[in-house]
């Protein structure tokens, strides 16, 4: 009769990827690129196979960006070139076998790769850069006989460099750097590309066994004065990386150059300057000196490999990531992160943790000069190990993001957008602005819109979670706002440039939304269809930090109209949590009763009692593991009025427990005089945020009142409250309402006198929402920023 045991299962999935987050004190950045590399070589992510029809291959393109743009990335790095070839038209290098089978043979029906990447990505607003190998030659040498015959292997043998089966372009040969320049440049000017980025191949990674490639000839041919080989080898990359950035900042100035070097520049025990790592070193065993290139300001960004785990004793992220951060400031640091390694780790058992991945983006935004990461690679992510997509979509990257500005490239803003309007339809609202005319310079050209959102009239910017949208490109001038509560909402719009420049906003517009007939303000009441709508089921995850820690959950049994007494179930999870895949869990709660202020009863272990099975049962509660468990439960039949439970650690044990009262009344047995559950309450320390979640049940809308109270508590004598809550709504996993400050509207006002909740002073920091809601489960989360403090939250149904 009560909540299916699934809505439990999404509260906890909604409040675990929130909760870590704010326990570091993180709100997701409102710059911060967030890329995947779509690796073509050997058909690891694109296409699926060589011999593919062209439409299954457009499909399953359309069908990976339509992932990586839903679990919010905004830049794709796409290969366009694995070794001499091309995923694209060239009359340069041959087709790319792992496109149609055999090198050199074109696509049939015709269709260009890149021009149908780039036209997507600009349907998606996806940010897409060209990936090259720039030396690689043949993988495989036993494979020559299938290339194509003007491919650079079997037209300049000479330029090769062998070691073992592979091949590369010698980069000590003059001719071989013009040639790679000669590529990357057709495509610059060809294709319109956001960037141009280059792999970590270079000279060969040493070989297991065998001997090494022989550069003989080409030093003694071009030595440019240099004595010591390993030095010369590093200046003809050097030379490369200069004039690559160099020329692309010549034909194309928006256009940006990176690359994506091995994560160690050089350990320290071989240069004082290097990281504290003991593993292979780019400098000296593969002659990409790549700190110089970021010093010398010849890329505009590095996206070093860090594919090693925190805590990976070789090689530990947490200890890479900061001395790469030191590097940055002029130019960019994304973190290129191993999504290929989640639950796939050999002998590192940190990468079976399914926070891992998550934690380290974490601590890329902990670096100021870590301006976002890359995964590798596309289908490790979309595959989500360990659930890490959805940690990515569902937290870490829920709120919309701009790419970081290059000033270095261009620092000047596109003019402002016009004639912002604003216009209601239903719960709906639309906006519409025009488009700023066209510069004439490049540089300036618009590329984007951005569209944000507030429920007070000072809209703050710089909180990406007032943006609701980043249009995809600059043909879409209108936006229209979905699943809206009732109430005022003030919007503006910038455009962005190519580097994500942004304009000066469009003046504010303004639009209100009233309730729908049965959700008014006005005391309309529910509409039930079928049975009687009201909250079955209140929820409080939450931690408990240390020994004295405890919180309380407050709630009212009554309602305008009823009368007797009410059933419920109670309880404290912790040690059961886990086998829904929390981790952290708190080993032994305590329940404690209080009617008033007055203790009732307490429970620590509920102890297999049959009879708490059943009541457990019937409300549709998930079972413990067992009687020896050590949760905490109760079955009661409580009076109409206030009550509460004090949930504490037994022992001075810290973690997450999960708070719960189930109305344990049958739907057969609703009246609407029987006594329900009405209001919900929760005053903690908001260290970490603080979610609660409620079911509702029954036909037709329950309208509810959610606060969240920090500055009214010093009216009470609470010290420490927090200065200025949010909070948001959610339903199921998707983000349906919220407010920073409440901001004195009527409509609230009068339902905190129907629901009995104390006035709030009109220019309070203090949050308030208002909502109809049908059948479902839903998630309340608070927060409060960076700053800490005193909070309570609040849930009533209104009549």
């Amino acid at each position: 009769m009560m909540a299916n045991p699934l809505s439990i299962r999404t509260f906890l999935y909604v409040s675990l990827l929130l909760l870590p987050l704010s326990l570091v004190g993180q709100s997701p950045p409102k710059h911060e690129l967030r890329g995947a590399w779509i690796a073509t070589f050997t058909n690891i992510d694109w296409p699926s196979a060589n011999d593919l029809p062209v439409a299954t291959q457009q499909s399953e393109l359309i069908h990976l960006l339509d992932q990586l743009q839903a679990t919010g990335i905004n830049a794709v790095f796409f290969q366009v070139r694995s070794q001499c070839d091309a995923m694209y038209e060239s009359q340069i290098e041959p087709w790319s076998a792992d496109l149609t089978g055999r090198q050199g043979r074109a696509p049939s029906p015709a269709y260009d790769p890149l021009e149908f990447m780039i036209a997507a990505c600009r349907q998606r607003g996806l940010e897409v850069h060209a990936w090259f190998n720039p030396f690689r030659a043949v993988s495989n040498i036993n494979n020559l006989a299938s290339f194509a015959p003007n491919h650079i292997a079997r037209t300049r043998p000479e330029w090769l460099l062998a070691q073992g089966s592979l091949r590369i372009l010698d980069p000590g040969i003059p001719q071989v750097r013009d040639h790679v320049i000669s590529v990357l440049l057709d495509v610059l000017r060809r294709y319109d590309v956001d960037g141009i980025h280059f792999d970590d191949y270079f000279y060969p990674y040493p070989p297991s066994s065998g001997a090494p490639f022989n550069d003989d000839a080409s030093f003694a041919a071009d030595a440019r004065g240099f004595t010591n080989r390993q030095d010369w080898r590093r200046d003809n990359i050097n030379l490369f990386i200069q004039r690559s950035h160099e020329s692309i900042r010549a034909v194309k100035p928006w256009v940006k150059f990176g690359v994506s070097p091995f994560g160690i520049w050089r350990n320290q025990n071989s240069d004082p300057a290097g990281s504290a790592t003991n593993g292979l070193q780019s400098y000296s065993d593969i002659y990409a000196d790549s700190r110089k290139w970021i010093q010398q300001a010849w890329v505009d960004y590095l996206t070093p490999q860090l594919y090693w785990s925190v805590g990976f004793s070789v090689a530990n992220y947490g200890v890479l990531l900061p001395w790469w951060n030191a590097l940055g400031g002029s130019r960019h640091i994304y973190s290129g992160m191993a999504a290929y390694k989640v639950n796939n780790g050999g002998t590192d058992n940190n990468w079976s943790q399914p926070t891992q991945l998550p934690n380290q983006v974490r601590l890329n935004r902990q670096q100021a000069n870590v301006r976002g990461q890359t995964f590798f690679s596309t289908r490790s992510v979309l595959g989500n190990p360990l659930g890490v997509r959805d940690a990515l979509r569902d937290d870490l990257f829920r709120t919309p993001a701009l790419l970081p500005p290059m000033p270095w490239k261009d620092d000047q803003p596109p003019p402002p957008v016009g004639n912002l309007t604003a216009q209601t339809r239903g719960n709906e609202i639309r906006l519409s602005w025009v488009a700023p005319p066209a510069t004439g310079n490049a540089l300036d050209k618009v590329r984007q819109f951005v569209v944000y959102r507030s429920t007070g009239s000072t809209i703050n910017r710089d909180d990406a979670a007032n943006i609701v949208r980043i249009t995809a490109n600059e043909s879409e001038t209108s936006f229209t706002d979905t699943g809206l509560v009732p109430g005022t909402y003030y919007y503006t719009v910038t455009a962005l440039d190519r580097l994500h420049n942004e304009s000066i906003p469009a003046g504010t517009v303004s639009a209100q939304l009233v309730a729908n007939p049965g959700g008014t303000p006005g005391g309309a009441t529910d509409r039930p269809v079928g049975s009687f709508s009201r909250l079955t089921n209140l929820s409080v995850l939450a931690p408990i930090l240390g020994a004295g820690d405890f919180f309380t959950v407050g709630y009212v049994v009554g309602g305008s109209g009823t009368s007797g007494s009410k059933n419920v179930v109670l309880r404290a999870a912790g040690p059961s949590l886990s086998r829904l895949g929390v981790s952290g869990v708190l080993a032994d709660p305590r329940l404690e009763r209080f009617a008033g202020s007055t203790k009732t009863s307490e429970n620590d272990n509920w102890g297999g009692s049959a009879a708490l099975s059943s009541a457990m049962s019937s409300v549709g509660a998930f079972a413990f593991t067992g009687p020896a468990s050590r949760d905490a439960a109760a079955s009661v039949t409580l009076t109409a009025g206030e009550h509460s439970m004090r949930i504490s650690g037994v022992g001075g044990g810290t973690g997450l427990v999960l708070a719960e009262v189930y109305d344990a009344t049958p739907d057969a047995a609703y009246t609407a005089n029987t006594p329900r559950l009405v209001n919900l309450s929760l005053l903690k320390d908001s260290a970490g945020g603080m979610t609660a979640g409620f079911v509702v049940v029954g036909g037709g809308e329950k309208r509810v009142l959610v606060r969240a109270v920090g500055p009214a508590l010093s009216a009470f004598g609470v010290v420490g409250a927090a200065a200025d809550p949010r909070l948001k709504l959610y339903a199921g996993e998707k983000e349906i309402g919220g407010n920073d400050n409440w901001g004195g509207r009527s409509e609230l006002v009068t339902a905190f006198a129907q629901a009995g909740a104390f006035d709030l002073a009109p220019n309070s920091r203090d949050a308030a929402l208002l909502a109809s809601l049908s059948a479902g489960n839903y998630t309340v989360r608070v927060e409060t920023g960076d700053s800490t403090g005193i909070v309570l939250v609040e849930v009533y149904e209104l009549p």
